[in-house]
């Protein structure tokens, strides 16, 4: 039976507060003895990553993910130069924007200029040719680079967004085909190559190019509170935060302050699945 292609995006109603993980913490700090929360299939490991070299400092960091080697990539935000505060930049300095570890948390890889790359690093991901995706969310692009740090594509231009006045302060436009709105995710179809953008902090859209980055076709747009508690299908009430392409009998687990929608690849058409 012929496989149909979804896309499944994630509009985030209640508002995402910025979160920080320490293993160190009070709660869960193994070093001082304090148990771990029981997991059967997942626990913390605190030794890892291994120190990072020459005193580097990543602050905030905008992006995880993980190659096919089983690599971890994260895309930090010293591209920003207030990222670090005044005490970390005293005792060390920043880190690169992208650092790449192996399975056993060895550094073995780092790369990216801070002038070329997003300040606002949001979210990285790999595509099915090995090439690593990171939105500049606060920048209003999107980048592609090969794993080795070559930047290959960019789509948007950097703090130039798709609003009345160009700000990012501005009204969403939510219809621009060369520019975004703060950018939070991406999925790369195999089957043809097109990039699928989850251009939701700014505008209410899933928007998509081609492999070359020219614009072919977009679907979502703002909701009305009326349309959110209809179930309408399609429009987004808050920030569409996630998409990912699935094949038919995948499913979604949405959360009580999200709601997930499933669109075919091929149209506009979606369904509301929570």
């Amino acid at each position: 039976m012929k496989k149909q292609t979804h896309i499944y995006a994630v509009a985030v109603v209640i508002g995402i507060a910025a979160a920080s993980w320490n293993p160190f913490s009070s709660e869960t700090d193994l070093l001082l003895g304090q148990a771990a929360p029981p997991s059967a299939n997942f626990q913390v490991d605190p030794f890892w990553p291994k120190p990072l070299p020459n005193d580097w400092v990543t602050g905030n960091v905008g992006g995880t993910c993980v190659d096919k080697d089983d690599h971890v990539f994260i895309v930090t935000r010293t591209a920003d130069s207030t990222n670090l505060t005044a005490a970390e930049k005293e005792i060390g300095k920043a880190a690169p924007p992208v650092i790449e570890f192996d399975p056993d948390g060895n550094v073995i890889n780092s790369w990216g200029d801070p002038k070329v790359m997003p300040s606002g690093a949001h979210d990285c991901y790999f595509d099915y040719e090995g090439n690593i995706w990171i939105g500049g969310n606060t920048d209003a692009i999107a980048q592609k680079y090969s794993r080795d740090g070559k930047l290959l594509l960019q789509i948007g231009t950097k703090k130039k967004f798709d609003t009345a006045d160009g700000t990012d302060k501005g009204a969403a436009l939510n219809a621009s085909q060369i520019l975004l709105n703060k950018p939070a995710s991406f999925a790369v179809d195999p089957a043809n190559g097109e990039i699928y953008i989850a251009d939701g902090y700014g505008n209410r859209r899933i928007v998509v190019f081609d492999r070359h980055g020219k614009f072919i076709r977009q679907f979502g747009r703002q909701a009305t509170a009326a349309e959110n508690d209809a179930g309408v299908g399609g429009v987004f009430l808050g920030i569409v935060h996630c998409v990912v392409i699935a094949t038919m009998g995948c499913s979604t687990s949405p959360t009580a302050t999200a709601s997930a929608f499933r669109f075919s690849t091929s149209s506009a058409t979606s369904r509301k699945t929570s």
